[in-house]
């Protein structure tokens, strides 16, 4: 199984470097890129099968790492619940490493300007108006956010 992407690639140089590194935390890091690397061998092969060798895109990746930080951000708000500090450092350290692989973010006046430029092209008809802004923003948005500030500006 190969997935090739940019972004693929750049982890699996990241594990070799952080294999042959000294740092502290290097446990931690060799532990979640190599836990990211398997998320999406794993994913690959779910969706096209264990002989097939393909080339995905590094949007196939993101979305991998976006639903990987998305676990970290659930334990992490579980932890936080129950008062396990030290559980919720780590899942935040987790989060931090996976961070740095997703691209930069958009902020929410960037989006609501792209639903409102897009409820003027295409209507008001939450359908539409939320495949075109998914597009655009990717991964650089979370779904859930995404879909929230949609239903209010057509509310």
């Amino acid at each position: 199984m190969q997935a090739s992407t940019i972004l693929y690639e750049k982890i699996k140089k990241a594990i070799a470097e952080t294999m042959r590194s000294k740092d502290d935390g290097r446990e931690l890091r060799l532990s979640v890129l190599r836990g990211l690397k398997s998320s999406i061998d794993l994913e690959v092969k779910e969706q096209y099968g264990p002989a097939t060798i393909l080339t995905v895109g590094d949007e196939f990746v993101e979305k991998v790492l976006v639903r990987e930080l998305k676990k970290r951000q659930d334990s992490m708000d579980q932890y936080a619940k129950v008062g396990a500090t030290e559980l919720h450092d780590k899942e935040a350290a987790e989060a931090k490493i996976i961070k740095g692989y997703l691209p930069e973010q958009l902020s929410v006046a960037e989006v609501e300007a792209k639903i409102d430029e897009v409820i003027a092209a295409v209507g008001k008809s939450i359908g539409p108006v939320m495949k075109e802004v998914k597009a655009w923003a990717g991964a650089r948005f979370a779904g859930k956010e995404l879909a929230d500030l949609v239903k209010a500006k057509l509310a």
